[in-house]
């Protein structure tokens, strides 16, 4: 099921119909038609990852950062390649710093992602959006579970290891298999959210999910 164009995978075409369809005016119907808005290109972007064709297009915007995790090298440092150190349960940038931020089967890898979304959510302005994707059973199970945890510096398995190949051909643990209960937890943390799935008439795209979180703005308080 790969375009017959741009040769792409259902699972990136989902996360490029989400993002036209978030970001766009209803005049583009591809990611290269969108990235010439001017409108979408001031956007300040975040991209979690370092492989695929979305980061592929919105790397050519002038506001725009991708990180990688070295638990060896100081949060925050540029990387020889391009990247930023950071790790996702502590980043290092300032509050409401990107007006988007992006990940591509990333989450699942997290030792902690409520963490990770709680940070997330700081680092976006209100109204700013977390687009991303993870693996997932269809239907969705009622709740989520930890396969793997950190604990003092160790990793505690609570279910058969499971691993992804990651970008650089290194097997990665699967820390959480997320469930329905996500968007709960998610609008817990401060985000209006939605399960997208744009192809989920072909069978084999049911376990492609991709959430959007809206950033909400913070209550009032008197």
């Amino acid at each position: 099921y790969r375009c017959g164009g741009c040769r792409r995978v259902l699972r990136h075409r989902d996360e490029a119909h989400v993002l036209i369809d978030e970001f766009g005016d209803g005049r583009q119907l591809t990611l290269d038609d969108l990235i010439q808005v001017p409108r979408v290109r001031s956007l300040a972007v975040y991209n979690v990852g370092s492989q695929g064709p979305i980061r592929q297009r919105l790397a050519t915007f002038d506001d725009y950062v991708e990180s990688r995790f070295d638990p060896s090298r100081p949060l925050g440092e540029a990387l020889p390649d391009g990247f930023v150190n950071q790790d996702l349960q502590r980043l290092t940038f300032v509050d409401g710093r990107f007006d988007l931020v992006t990940s591509s089967h990333v989450m699942e890898h997290v030792p902690d992602p409520w963490v990770a979304f709680s940070e997330i959510a700081r680092v976006l302005r209100p109204g700013g959006r977390m687009i991303f994707s993870v693996p997932a059973p269809f239907p969705l199970p009622d709740v989520s579970v930890a396969r793997a945890e950190v604990r003092d510096g160790e990793v505690v398995h609570h279910a058969e290891p499971r691993y992804h190949s990651s970008p650089e051909g290194e097997p990665s643990l699967v820390f959480t298999d997320f469930g329905a209960d996500l968007l709960e937890r998610l609008h817990g943390l401060g985000f209006d959210t939605r399960i997208r799935r744009p192809h989920l008439q072909i069978q084999q795209a049911v376990r492609n999910l991709v959430i959007v979180g809206c950033r909400r703005a913070p209550e009032a308080h008197t």
